[in-house]
């Protein structure tokens, strides 16, 4: 598997115990709780979009 290049962005940390907690919400399967960390960041996402689409409309009314 290909690393990942680092990222120029500055993060915030994450203990450790959010990270055992996101994976054990997934079962104990690391891989599930990565896709439902990206499943969520999508809903966010198209949230957003939604709602900026919809402010954008009324304005130019």
């Amino acid at each position: 598997m290909a690393k990942a290049e680092k990222s120029t962005v500055d993060l915030p940390e994450v203990p450790d115990d959010v990270v055992e907690a996101a994976i054990a919400e997934a079962g104990g399967d690391p891989r599930e709780a990565v896709r439902g960390l990206i499943r969520g960041q999508h809903e966010i996402e198209e949230r957003l979009i939604r709602q900026i689409s919809a402010g954008y409309v009324r304005r130019k009314r």
